[in-house]
């Protein structure tokens, strides 16, 4: 008996050692041919937040080295990046699900890199879906390519008269995209976000 208690107290030691090396030895990705390979892993990505989605907290997009973007989700439904800003408007802070809170002053937005780590997803955006939105007239998230939730965003738009113009601009944009690759369809790369630090 004392002896099967022994292996079973070694078997979950190597069990939690093993997980906490694979932990300490996540992959840092920065670039488009590194997400490509390890979609479906436990990464982390190496970038500058450019965008907070204002309307629910829940959509970052964050911009590699090569200048790939890519969209942040936090790991729960429950959970959100929280925006916060000072009376002054100097500084940003972000609030990770797992991680303690973290700070950006003005002229570090989009600049500073954070590593964020998580699972990788490919979502794909096909070209009839893209159509269809932009028949539509529907604006779009620039993050995810789907329709943009921000209703004072394309209220302002309309208003401006600038909304075909962006449905053009982006229209233009997944369609270059489209063709460079040779596909039907627009990858957007998805970290369900578990932690965060700079």
């Amino acid at each position: 008996m004392k002896r099967l208690l022994s292996l079973v107290v070694m078997i979950c030691i190597t069990t939690i050692s093993c997980k906490t090396i694979q932990a300490q030895q996540l992959k840092i990705l920065t670039t488009e041919n590194e997400l490509a390979e390890n979609v479906g892993t436990q990464v982390s990505v190496r970038g500058a937040v450019v965008h907070v989605c204002p309307v629910n907290g829940k959509i970052m997009k964050l911009q590699l080295s090569d200048g790939t973007m890519m969209q942040i989700l936090p790991n729960s439904d429950d959970k959100r990046f929280h925006i916060s800003e000072d009376e002054h408007l100097k500084t940003v802070t972000l609030t990770f699900p797992d991680t303690d809170t973290l700070t950006y002053k003005d002229d570090e937005w989009g600049k500073k890199q954070i590593t964020i780590s998580g699972k990788l997803f490919e979502n794909r955006v096909s070209k009839q879906h893209i159509d269809s939105l932009y028949n539509a007239k529907i604006l779009t998230c620039h993050i995810n390519y789907e329709d943009c939730k921000d209703v004072n965003y394309q209220k302002k738009m309309t208003e401006l008269g600038k909304a075909q113009a962006s449905l053009d601009k982006t229209n233009a944009k997944l369609y270059g995209r489209m063709q460079n690759s040779g596909k039907d369809y627009v990858v957007v790369y998805t970290l369900m976000a578990e932690k965060a630090e700079f």
